[in-house]
């Protein structure tokens, strides 16, 4: 597919001017004494926190998330008990998942932000 490898163009050529751009920034203002710090937060995404909270909430909807046994029922209406399936009951609401991702993205991207101003 030709989108793809547009695509991985792009984000190159994306990476590679950030990556001019910070080093136009650390030779000018050379007082900037620790330079690694200011690569790692400029082409790095913020997805540290985020990432470790959709790690955490798969564990513990893992661990201890609520399953029953659903079988199929038969033309007696009783279950049969050679097809049952699991299914989840209680599962965290992904909606609250998704704002809580979007604010630990800004935090993130606020807080490496926050050493440069």
């Amino acid at each position: 597919d030709i989108g793809f490898f547009i695509t991985v163009f792009f984000l190159a050529a994306w990476y590679a001017t950030v990556n001019l751009k910070t080093e136009a920034l650390i030779t000018i203002y050379s007082e900037i004494s620790d330079y690694r710090l200011l690569y790692a937060t400029t082409l790095l995404p913020p997805l540290f926190c985020s990432l470790c909270y959709c790690i955490l909430v798969a564990l513990i909807e893992g661990i201890v998330g609520c399953c029953r046994e659903q079988g199929t029922s038969d033309a007696g209406g009783a279950a049969s008990s050679t097809s049952a399936t699991r299914v989840w009951e209680d599962r965290f609401p992904l909606a609250f998942s998704a704002l809580a991702v979007i604010v630990m993205d800004i935090a993130e991207a606020v807080g490496a932000l926050w050493l440069f101003y």
